[in-house]
């Protein structure tokens, strides 16, 4: 065998080498994991309990607009997907700013927010209506001159809110509107069905037979329950 058939043959040796080697490494790349693979995605940072609150308090806190209030002192107030109502007590010596507010119909956002500081750290002033709580719900003339902001509960009970204005009650009413608070029934097509002025009558009948019941009941007797949304509010 002389020389330059020698060189022939270790070239194509060293060609079939190189060939062999770079196919064992393109099948080791396409079958070697991705550095990302199977690894857990990175953690979400959870709220903390005072980022939570934070959250909760500017959620909870009006805007400069005016709030409406009620006649018994109860600011309403719009929460996210809900709407608070919150009993309003003056804390300090001028309490003239809370009657002036009824008679107005609004308060301003300020006290509100000061008797949501003291609600967080009591537990107590402050309830909350969610959606769906009422099948329905109209504004009415108050037989003492006020409006009333007239509701029925998800059984058609009956109960109302009495505001010194017409503005302070549909604004309440909006609200309830917007937060789905008030959700009709719907029909066979998909849209609400409107209540009717018998569903109203029969709500305040059972109502007013309830309070009937309440007034006259003895010691000995055990009074009904009442109705979760009343005059009380």
């Amino acid at each position: 065998m002389n020389t330059t058939t020698v060189a022939i043959i270790a070239i194509v040796a060293v060609a079939g080498l190189a060939l062999l080697l770079r196919r064992g490494s393109g099948s080791d790349a396409a079958t070697a994991p991705r550095p990302d693979d199977g690894a857990p995605a990175p953690a979400r940072d959870e709220p903390d309990e005072d980022e939570e609150e934070v959250e909760e308090e500017e959620d909870s806190i009006p805007s400069d607009a005016p709030v409406p209030i009620t006649s018994a002192g109860v600011a309403v107030v719009p929460f996210g997907e809900a709407v608070r109502l919150v009993a309003l007590h003056p804390h300090d010596e001028d309490a003239a700013w809370l009657e002036s507010s009824i008679a107005a119909g609004t308060v301003s956002s300020m006290h509100v927010q000061n008797q949501l500081a003291v609600a967080r750290r009591t537990g107590a002033g402050v309830d909350t209506l969610h959606a769906g709580d009422f099948t329905g719900a109209r504004i009415g003339r108050d037989a003492e001159g006020g409006w009333r902001l007239e509701t029925l509960g998800r059984d058609g009970e009956f109960g109302y809110m009495l505001f010194e204005t017409e503005a302070a009650a549909r604004t309440s009413l909006e609200m309830f509107e917007h937060a789905g608070v008030v959700r009709r029934p719907l029909d066979e097509d998909g849209r609400p069905v409107p209540p009717s002025t018998e569903d109203f009558d029969e709500g305040r009948r059972r109502f007013e037979e309830t309070e009937r019941e309440l007034a006259t009941a003895t010691d000995d007797d055990e009074p009904p329950a009442p109705n979760e949304w009343s005059s009380r509010r």
